[in-house]
């Protein structure tokens, strides 16, 4: 049995469900957190408000309205799920104990799965009925996938949809090429997505990040992944152009997003996935175990995992050892006061960011001056409007380094393309 912790407002709502029959029902299920709590030792008190925020939040983004998280001690949390068949209400508790376990602890094994069935509510206690892992693999199975669905609608345009999400999205891409220094020559291209949200008018609003779910998150990230895969599937015969596509670490950190891009990835073959660079975006705050987890995901299906830099300020070698291919930052969506004096500033990134990575990759360049800054900087990659209409090519083409000096202000596109020979 299980004494709960509450307040006078959650010990009514305990008193109600008490007298629902919901557990009865088998649609109440208490989830521990114990594994974490094993793993921190003498740092769980400080430790337990930070878990339980991170569990309020994942709850609000995976779960339905009418349905309720109550937390009993610093361990346990009650899930009450009344809309939900018992099998389907336990594979959901199951799926969303793992994504705890996952953030903090960058793994979640059977044997730290601690759920259990709500068979009896009385005098404050709950008394629950712990399920067996042969019973945490079929409650696991019981529930639905993320249903994707993704259609092309035209050259750059996808749309997704999903059973869980309650607003259509429309995902339109832009490619830009991506100059790489050591080749003096564009060999690959950068895949940027803009999200829309799809109103009850037919109309489309641009969809703000900080206001996206974790199932929106995700979605979009599988739409971006299909598209680069088809590109590179669809492209010339011969051609070895590569593509760099974002993903946000939540969609890697959680257990059906995984199992989404791994399914997609072992069905690509290598000769298409492996021109694919994953480049992981949302990575301020979030542990470094989890990050150390995605990079050994993906790094046996890809090219290489890029870790996308928050800010021009970000000091790179936190990353040291994380085993990624390269490091990006986007300067269009840097703020004007962190663009002051530019090659002061990515000099300071660069240097931090030595050692860390083989590859500096500068994203959304839009002058030649800020190109030249980057690449007097040591950035071995840029990307953005300077490049001009390069992006039409289908494959590589030279772009040498003294166009960087030059003093026209419209960008000089090469005459000839060459295409880069295979090693």
């Amino acid at each position: 049995m299980i004494a709960i912790l509450g307040t006078i407002e959650q010990d009514q709502v305990i008193a109600g469900l008490a007298a629902s029959g919901l557990a009865e029902s088998g649609r109440l299920v208490v989830i521990s957190v114990e594994a974490i709590r094993l793993r921190v030792g003498d740092r769980w008190r400080m430790k337990e408000p930070t878990v339980w925020e991170f569990a309020r939040r994942e709850f609000r983004t995976l779960f339905s309205p009418v349905d309720q998280l109550l937390r009993l001690n610093d361990c346990c949390y009650l899930l009450v799920q009344p809309d939900q068949a018992p099998a389907c209400a336990q594979g959901r508790s199951i799926n969303f104990l793992r994504n705890i376990l996952h953030f903090f602890l960058g793994e979640s094994t059977l044997p730290d799965m601690s759920v259990g069935r709500v068979v009896r509510i009385h005098n404050g206690e709950v008394t629950q009925q712990p399920l067996t892992i042969e019973e945490l693999a079929l409650a696991e199975r019981a529930v639905p996938g993320l249903d994707m669905t993704v259609k092309a609608l035209s050259e750059g345009v996808s749309t997704a949809s999903t059973s869980d999400v309650e607003r259509p999205l429309v995902v339109h891409f832009k490619s830009f090429p991506v100059w790489s220094r050591t080749k003096n020559a564009i060999v690959s291209h950068r895949l940027r997505p803009e999200v829309f949200a799809r109103s009850d008018n037919g109309g489309l609003q641009r969809m703000d990040a900080a206001d996206a779910s974790i199932r929106e998150i995700i979605g979009v990230d599988l739409i971006v992944l299909d598209e680069a895969l088809s590109r590179l599937a669809n492209a010339a015969p011969g051609a070895k152009f590569g593509i760099h596509a974002p993903m946000h670490i939540s969609t890697m950190n959680s257990m059906p997003g995984r199992q989404a891009v791994f399914a997609r990835l072992a069905a690509a073959p290598p000769d298409v996935s492996k021109r694919l660079a994953i480049s992981l975006r949302g990575l301020a705050g979030a542990p470094r175990i989890v990050l150390d987890m995605a990079v050994g995901t993906l790094l046996p299906f890809v090219l290489g995992v890029v870790g996308q830099a928050p800010s021009l300020e970000f000091d790179a070698s936190a990353w040291q050892r994380a085993r990624l291919s390269a490091i990006s930052i986007d300067l269009s969506l840097a703020p004007a006061a962190e663009r002051g004096d530019l090659p002061r500033v990515l000099g300071r990134f660069a240097a931090n960011a030595s050692g860390v990575a083989a590859g500096l990759i500068g994203h959304g360049i839009s002058t030649r001056a800020e190109a030249f800054a980057a690449w007097s900087a040591g950035f071995t990659d840029l990307s953005g409007e300077f490049l001009g209409d390069a992006a039409d090519l289908p494959g590589p083409m030279r772009f040498e380094a003294q166009d960087l000096y030059r003093k026209r202000a419209a960008p000089v596109r090469p005459p000839l393309p060459q295409v880069e020979k295979a090693h």
